[in-house]
């Protein structure tokens, strides 16, 4: 569970507002050292990408000043355009969405020690699509990547961003499939569960489900009746449960949904006061619902409808969600993850900080 503040909810600066971070994917299951990429936005020239190492502080008799956690900042570089989205592809191999409507692979490479570096590893600008964008030229951010499920050769990647618009293109193929403005709003958040099925959510309130083999043919929309003014701001789908998508909305509301019966929700849950940006399913606990907020708290949603201990939650609890916050972060959560080999919680935010976290 999430414990409170003063016990092990750690705060590093790591300079610069972060809009994302995401744990490096362990490169084997017994690959003991965690990695995390953080991104910047708001920054007033160049944003950045930095890479990070986290260790965990071994010390027999804990104190009150006892920190779990040390992180390490590795290496960094300029990033064009705020990092709107992250996307991991391998132990070395990572996408972003900019705000000027790209989307960039990026490599992680151990440098190599004939060069007498300071840093162990370097990021590398691989390779850069632009896929969106406004019909003068004008760059519009792209908002969200999701990959191609069950395919590790050569994965079709797809993208969504402010011009409402859907692309999806292979990185060896110099062509992308363009599904023609699916939205006259804002596409905030894309989810890829099956070869055949794409999911986006749009600040226009609309969940839609598209066809992959026909993008051009109408989606399955869902809309939320009683809170249909709301911004949908985030979206995860259920790894074990392929048809369960979770959702959050600028009013801080969680939703989910059953993709086979888009006609009402399966549940809903108000967690937060403000906008939800990102939400995700606990890899290892089925049934359980991680999110982060503009209101600067993350929390834990069990879809069962009841936790089982509450006893190591910090400032409020629910029947069927628990809520913490941090004084060393006031300001808003942009993102979180969760590395599934170290049981370890991570969130980034506006307070230029990573927060860390034991998470079972």
């Amino acid at each position: 569970m999430i414990a409170n503040d003063n016990d092990n909810i750690q705060a590093y600066h790591v300079g610069g507002k972060v809009s994302k971070v995401r744990f490096v994917t362990p490169a084997s299951y017994s690959d003991g050292s965690v990695f995390a990429v953080t991104g910047t936005w708001d920054e007033e020239q160049d944003n950045t990408l930095s890479l990070h190492q986290i260790f965990r502080t071994l010390q027999p008799f804990p104190t009150s000043q006892f920190n779990p956690f040390r992180t390490k900042s590795v290496t960094d570089i300029k990033h064009e355009g705020e990092i709107r989205d992250l996307h991991f592809l391998s132990h070395d191999l990572f996408l972003t969405a900019s705000s000027l409507g790209r989307i960039n692979l990026f490599r992680i490479a151990e440098s190599d020690p004939k060069t007498q570096s300071d840093t162990t590893h370097k990021i590398k600008l691989e390779y850069s699509n632009t896929t969106h964008g406004s019909g003068t030229g004008r760059p519009l951010a792209a908002t969200g990547i999701a990959v191609e499920p069950n395919n590790d050769m050569n994965p079709e990647i797809a993208s969504v961003g402010e011009d409402g618009r859907l692309v999806c293109f292979r990185i060896e193929e110099n062509q992308n499939d363009i599904a023609e403005q699916i939205d006259a709003a804002v596409i905030n958040g894309i989810s890829w569960p099956t070869s055949k099925e794409i999911i986006v959510v749009t600040s226009g309130g609309q969940l839609k489900k598209f066809d992959r083999r026909d993008l051009r043919k109408s989606a399955a929309v869902a809309v939320d009746k009683d809170y249909a003014e709301d911004s949908l701001t985030s979206v995860a789908c259920n790894p074990s449960q392929i048809t369960q998508i979770a959702v959050g909305s600028s009013s801080g509301l969680v939703t989910v949904w059953d993709s086979k019966n888009l006609s009402k929700p399966l549940k809903q849950f108000q967690v937060h006061q403000a906008n939800v940006w990102e939400v995700m399913f606990h890899p290892n606990r089925a049934g359980y619902i991680l999110t982060g907020s503009e209101d600067g708290s993350v929390s834990f949603i069990n879809l069962s409808g009841a936790l089982t201990d509450l006893s190591d939650v910090h400032t409020q609890t629910r029947r069927s969600f628990s809520k913490a916050t941090s004084m060393l972060n006031p300001l808003g959560i942009n993102s979180i993850d969760y590395h599934p080999i170290a049981k370890l919680f991570i969130a980034g935010g506006d307070n230029e900080k990573i927060l860390l976290s034991d998470l079972s």
